[in-house]
């Protein structure tokens, strides 16, 4: 199979390095049967800048329209995410994406992988 490092319509697979931001603006509305991700935790991890849940959330707001924008009718978004610690606390971060998802009418929750 051939993996392309840049989107083209008539590509079967694209693995893109990157903002994604970026690259969903580039996409047409209801283009996409699969989104995969694994975003930033906002843990301290040496890759990251954020650090708070609050970080976490507000990256969500703004890329989660997108997603949801370029998934066709049928498409499905698989969300893989851990959890944020704070003074011993931990917040299971996939409840802030269910959260985020519940504004959208079109998304069903499907299943919820541990």
């Amino acid at each position: 199979m051939n993996i392309l490092s840049n989107w083209r319509k008539n590509g079967r697979v694209t693995l893109y390095l990157g903002d994604c931001m970026d690259l969903l603006r580039t996409l047409s509305a209801d283009s996409v049967d699969l989104v995969v991700t694994s975003p930033p935790y906002c843990i301290g991890k040496s890759y990251e800048n954020e650090r708070q849940s609050s970080d976490f959330l507000k990256n969500l707001e703004g890329v989660f329209p997108e997603i949801v924008r370029v998934v066709r009718p049928g498409g499905s978004i698989c969300w893989q995410v851990g959890y944020h610690v704070t003074n011993s606390s931990v917040l299971p971060l996939d409840y802030l994406v269910f959260q985020q998802a519940a504004k959208f009418s079109n998304l069903q929750l499907r299943t919820r992988i541990i």
